[in-house]
């Protein structure tokens, strides 16, 4: 057998629900080397992609309404003769909301860490705030991934409630 790859989708946002087979969903895999394939179809969320042994970063990528087109990226280590078994959660136009303002809120809060953009934050916020508002609750990101701010909020001694949009 090849190396290579197996690439899962889940649902979005959703790392336990198997991929809608409904949707389109494509892979993206990255090597150093320049080696690049873009685009491979992931049939009903399943692509199987032969590789040459190596480290490569794979992102998936989905269209829709309420969804940001990519999943998270993996790095992956690929030995020789392997099929290493991937799986990608596409990630909703929330999430991406989210963490922006969520970025945006702590530079605004603490302006020394970026002076250049700490002044239109402030703007950026309140827009961000009223799309956040606007998005479905079916196409919200769970929960359990926003505690992945808690170190950062623990460092920068951040109270979370200040940063939740809505």
């Amino acid at each position: 057998m090849p190396a290579g790859i197996e690439v899962f989708f889940t649902e979005m946002n959703n790392p336990w629900g198997n991929a809608d087979p409904g949707e389109n969903y494509w892979v993206n895999v990255y090597h150093p080397d320049g080696d690049e394939q873009i685009g491979i179809t992931a049939t009903a969320g399943h692509a199987s992609i032969d590789l040459f042994p190596g480290r490569y970063v794979v992102a998936g990528t989905t269209g829709g309404c309420y969804r940001n087109f990519d999943s998270n990226e993996v790095v992956v280590n690929v030995g020789c003769e392997e099929r290493v078994c991937i799986t990608l959660i596409p990630r909703s136009l929330h999430s991406c909301v989210w963490w922006t303002y969520v970025a945006l809120a702590v530079i605004a809060q603490r302006p020394h860490l970026a002076r250049e953009i700490a002044e239109p934050a402030w703007q950026a916020l309140d827009v961000l705030q009223q799309i956040e508002r606007g998005i479905p609750d079916e196409h919200r990101m769970r929960e359990f991934f926003k505690e992945g701010l808690a170190p950062v909020a623990r460092d920068l001694d951040l109270d979370l409630k200040d940063i939740r949009p809505g």
